[in-house]
Order: structure tokens, then C-alpha cells, then sequence
């Protein structure tokens, strides 16, 4: 009986996917893992522990609870923003009282939304990256990856080209059914 993890399961997808594949960031609904390869193999890894501020189910919650957002919106709206409100690195808890100051104040919705998608960025870089070492040849993967402005705010946070695959949110299932 085989037996393997969520994380060999995404990094043998990617690699099928971009042979020469040196980093995925993969952000699902729930968790969000990096890894790191050498010639093709996984040599690094780390996953969130605990903190929802980096998933997309922070990310969908906050913009259909606080302000009536379907996520298929979502990146349409955070790309028109033209002064993202700066949420930083924090907790899921905190940002959503800062969202919901901001909206209060008067700040523009596509500018609250486009802070979210920031956030995101910031929460993985912070807490999942931390000071690992980002290779090129960048695959984003998992749900969240279908929202184009989180791989945009990611690619302008880490000053790298980002390949989204095809299927970004199934490519644990794709690397699950090769291994």
C-alpha cells in the first residue's frame, strides 16, 4: 500500500507540469504550503499552521460577509483599485476589523478588496515563505490561484514571473493519480 502526503502530492504535479519547476506556492481554501526543488525534487517545504489570514476561505468570507463580494468578482474589483488599503501581515481576526473600520470611514470598496488580495500576499510571504529561499521557474497552484489578482499581487511582492497550470486547483488530485 502506497502512501504519500499533500505535499509530495502537489510537488509531483508541478514538477509533470513544469519539469524544471524550482518553487510552488500553493494557497487552497483551507491551508496554503511552499516547496522548494533542486533538480526536480522537493527539498524544502512548510505549510500554514493555523492562522486563516493567507487562504481562501479568508479571502472569500471577508469580501461576501463584509461587503456582498461574489469571488468570482473579486479580482476584477481588487485590479480596478488604485489605492489598496495596507492590512499588512496580521491575523485574520485583525484584518477583519481593520475591513470593516475601513469601510465605515468611507474608503472604496475596490480599494478595501484590493488590501485583501495584498493581505494575502503578505500573510504567505510572512508566515509561510518566511526566509526560505524563492528559486525561479515560480508555479502558483491551488483554488486561490484562479483569482488572478492574488498571483499579480504575489508576482509584484516577490519580483518574480508566476506560472499559473491550467487546473491550479486540482493539482494535488493530478500529483495524487501520477504517484
Amino acid at each position: 500500500c502506497l502512501s504519500f502526503n499533500e505535499i509530495l502530492a502537489h510537488a509531483r504535479a508541478a514538477a509533470a507540469e513544469v519539469p524544471e519547476v524550482g518553487t510552488v506556492f500553493e494557497i487552497g481554501g483551507q491551508d496554503s504550503k511552499f516547496i522548494s526543488f533542486l533538480g526536480g525534487i522537493p527539498i524544502d517545504y512548510a505549510m500554514n499552521e493555523g492562522c486563516s489570514a493567507g487562504t481562501g476561505s479568508f479571502l472569500e468570507e471577508s469580501a461576501s460577509v463584509d461587503m456582498g463580494i461574489q469571488m468570482k468578482e473579486i479580482s476584477r474589483i481588487a485590479e480596478s483599485s488604485q489605492r489598496p488599503v495596507a492590512f499588512g501581515e496580521r491575523c485574520a481576526a485583525f484584518i477583519n476589523t481593520d475591513l470593516r473600520n475601513a469601510l465605515q470611514q468611507g474608503i472604496d470598496q475596490e480599494d478595501v478588496v484590493g488590501g485583501l488580495v495584498y493581505s494575502i500576499a503578505e500573510n504567505y510571504i510572512s508566515r509561510i515563505v518566511g526566509s526560505r529561499h524563492i528559486r525561479d521557474s515560480l508555479l502558483f497552484q491551488g483554488g486561490v490561484a484562479l483569482n488572478r489578482s492574488v498571483g499579480l499581487a504575489l508576482a509584484e511582492r516577490t519580483k518574480k514571473n508566476i506560472v499559473v497550470p491550467p487546473y491550479p486547483e486540482l493539482m494535488g488530485c493530478v500529483g495524487a493519480a501520477l504517484m
